[in-house]
């Protein structure tokens, strides 16, 4: 007697609906089969963000107060470029540049020659660099500062009374003192060239101010300085300074001056 059997379709628990539980035959069980995904993820979304609330809320303050502490607290520093180009032996009257390279200047000469005293200290008087206060909120104070072949290097203290009428100068390590009526000369007694002419904001106040040796700031110059040279014919000079403005004036002066004292050593070795 032959028996036959009958296979038995599996059919939906539970109310049907767009998350109604079913069979899902070759899937190893019951799933949910959703008919809008995007509310689900939505929902996990909103749940995953309302678990980890606190640790959100707490990198975002903090990534905050980093950024507000990096704007206050770290300087920014600008960086200006220049390529000057140096005529190499053999060139003819076409390829004439502001430098005419020989045997006097070889390729790795050009670039020791730019970081000698004889290039750098003229620039440092001329920017006047070895001045602190020549940059910042009180530098219209220091356009006519200059120092005497012999002075005191140092931190200095100058001072204004509130009506405008005297000052008096200090050295903060050696206690050198001196004073004086608006419209003298300031610091003669130190090596300084100085008539101050201060504004009405600047009554009543001290003003700290640092005068470092002109060697001391060449220096610093020279530790700013970048140098490369390219196919030895293209001189590559780069210069960083916080202000935009000073390091753009400061690579003028140090390329105008590299150059007269390269053109100064050909006509010497030439005579």
């Amino acid at each position: 007697m032959a028996t036959s059997i009958t296979p038995i379709t599996p059919q939906p628990i539970g109310p049907k609906g767009p998350n109604s539980l079913a069979y899902l035959p070759g899937e190893g069980g019951l799933a949910v089969a959703s008919s809008d995904q995007g509310q689900l993820n939505l929902f996990r979304l909103m749940q995953a963000l309302k678990r980890f609330k606190w640790l959100i809320l707490g990198l975002t303050v903090a990534g905050l107060v980093g950024g507000v502490m990096a704007t206050r607290y770290i300087s920014p520093s600008y960086s200006v470029g220049a390529t000057i180009w140096i005529e190499t032996p053999g060139g003819g009257p076409d390829r004439g540049g502001p430098i005419q390279g020989d045997r006097l200047l070889r390729a790795r000469a050009y670039v020791d020659l730019l970081r000698t005293y004889s290039v750098l200290d003229p620039v440092v008087r001329e920017r006047k660099l070895y001045l602190s206060a020549f940059r910042g909120p009180d530098s219209a104070l220091f356009r006519n500062f200059d120092l005497d072949p012999r002075f005191l290097p140092g931190e200095y203290e100058f001072t204004i009374d509130e009506a405008g009428r005297a000052w008096n100068l200090k050295h903060r390590k050696y206690l050198v003192t001196e004073e004086g009526a608006i419209g003298d000369s300031v610091g003669r007694r130190m090596g300084f060239r100085w008539v101050p002419r201060p504004a009405r904001g600047a009554y009543g106040r001290t003003i700290r101010f640092n005068v470092a040796t002109p060697r001391e700031a060449s220096g610093r110059l020279s530790s700013r300085l970048e140098t490369g040279l390219r196919e030895e014919t293209f001189l590559r000079i780069e210069y960083s300074d916080p202000s935009p403005h000073e390091a753009a004036g400061t690579l003028n002066a140090l390329i105008s001056r590299y150059v007269d004292e390269a053109a100064k050593q050909k006509r010497e070795k030439l005579t």
